[in-house]
């Protein structure tokens, strides 16, 4: 049964029987479907079109080889496990999108799964995408290691959604001789841990090198309980019967909003992570990160030449995050032990360990993130080597220099004499800078 459909389609539940076949695609336990007009479908896309643009993109290239293609824009797993299960090479027809708000809360969430007659993928879920500060962010999605059998050391993780707006999630593991296979009941939520998906209920099948098997139950808590093999069957039969198959749109039909060489560009531009948009003030996108992000102490500093400061997070021990904030966008750098030049958009991340080191440059301009200096040096003697003249390696990217080229490019981009350490008396405690927002 072919799943494709006219774009307006999208949440209800229709029921038909489960029937499972060797070789034979499963028909749909349930269509999950809703009609939305052709303004909320195209508000739809806009919305999430930076993963729909991505993923139409790595559908159209899965063809070419690995070493013609230009980037895997956004999950090798789904584009290696097309590549090998789809015989007729038609990956923008086979594979679909569609939007189903599965929480609850009236926002629809991003659906990319199989759309196709192939029993190999088998109402497959590839992608759910969430948005979250007017982003959107993918929470789930397939695991999959071209290996086959014993050779195969890597996890795999196939989803699907299931009725009740629930997701099942399928792993396979393999440790040595042994193997497991478990089987999980998922819903999206936003807990404490930050984490988008909750255990429901799952089940564990364990077959130990030498033969035995074992069964275990899984409550919401993680919690595993011995059960009998009949009972895990139980389980097993019971979360599979629940899968459901979304009425996707197939990317064929999709237009993309951005232009594949420029999403090459911005993706190469962006050493920052983006972590939402849309804000209306500094204040507020600084809320949100304080609200997301764990820290010891706070600081505010000004890197570029606006009027608007950038976040320091110390985000305990050496680690530390710098937020900037543009036209309603904040974008976050990660860095270790750094200093800056005030108003010039300059920041570098120095430090090291065990015998490496390392000094990154980082220009801030209108939000965004450039590096223009990578440079890396290692003590010989820790690395093993003999130290002769010479006791470290130098490195600006890739390319070995000698001491002096590393130390004059690094002062040709960097070498300023008003360079700033955050004083710890201008931090201030997350009550403190709270307060400073509002």
């Amino acid at each position: 049964m072919n799943t494709r459909v006219t774009r307006n389609v999208l949440v209800s539940i229709l029921a038909v029987a489960l029937i499972t076949g060797c070789g034979k695609k499963q028909d749909k336990i349930a269509f999950v479907n809703e009609d939305m007009t052709e303004s909320e479908r195209l508000q739809a896309e806009e919305v999430y079109s930076e993963k729909l643009d991505l993923y139409y993109y790595d559908l159209k290239n899965a063809s070419e080889s690995d070493t013609n293609r230009n980037i895997e824009y956004n999950n090798s797993s789904m584009v290696e496990y097309v590549k090998e299960k789809d015989n007729n090479g038609k990956f923008l027809d086979d594979v679909g999108y569609g939007f189903i708000d599965i929480n609850g809360d009236g926002i629809k969430e991003l659906i990319i799964g199989d759309n196709s007659d192939n029993w190999k993928f088998d109402n497959m879920i590839f992608s759910i995408c969430i948005l979250k500060n007017n982003l959107p962010r993918c929470i789930t999605g397939i695991n999959y290691d071209t290996k086959e059998g014993e050779d195969s050391d890597i996890p795999e993780v196939f989803s699907y959604l299931c009725d009740g707006n629930k997701i099942i999630s399928e792993k396979h593991s393999r440790g040595g001789e042994n193997y497991s296979y478990e089987l999980y009941q998922e819903k999206i939520s936003e807990n404490e841990n930050g984490s988008y998906k909750d255990i429901v209920g799952g089940v564990k099948v364990i077959k130990l090198a030498r033969g035995d098997k074992r069964y275990k139950s899984i409550d919401e808590n993680g919690n595993e309980t011995d059960i009998s093999e009949n009972e895990a069957n139980k389980i097993i039969e019971e979360y599979k019967s629940s899968i459901v198959q979304p009425m996707l749109t197939p990317f064929s039909e999709y237009t993309p909003r951005t232009e594949e060489g420029r999403i090459l560009q911005e993706k190469a531009q962006d050493e920052g992570m983006v972590l939402g948009k849309g804000f209306s003030s500094w204040q507020e996108g600084y809320k949100t990160c304080l609200d997301e992000v764990d820290g010891d102490s706070y600081a505010l500093i000004y890197l570029d030449d606006d009027d608007v400061p950038e976040l320091f997070i110390d985000a305990f021990g050496d680690h530390a995050m710098i937020y900037s904030y543009y036209e309603g966008k904040v974008v976050e750098l990660s860095t270790a032990n750094f200093s800056y030049v005030e108003k010039s958009g300059l920041l570098c991340s120095d430090g090291g360990l065990q015998g490496l080191y390392h000094d990154n440059v980082y220009s801030l301009s209108k939000g965004r993130w450039n590096q223009i200096f990578e440079g890396m040096y290692y003590d010989r003697e820790c690395n093993g080597e003999p130290v002769g003249d010479n006791k470290y390696r130098y490195f600006i990217g890739d390319k070995e220099v000698d001491e002096d080229t590393y130390r004059a490019k690094l002062d040709e981009v960097y070498g300023h004499d008003e360079k700033i350490y955050i004083d710890p008396e201008d931090e201030f405690s997350y009550e403190e800078l709270m307060e400073k927002l509002k």
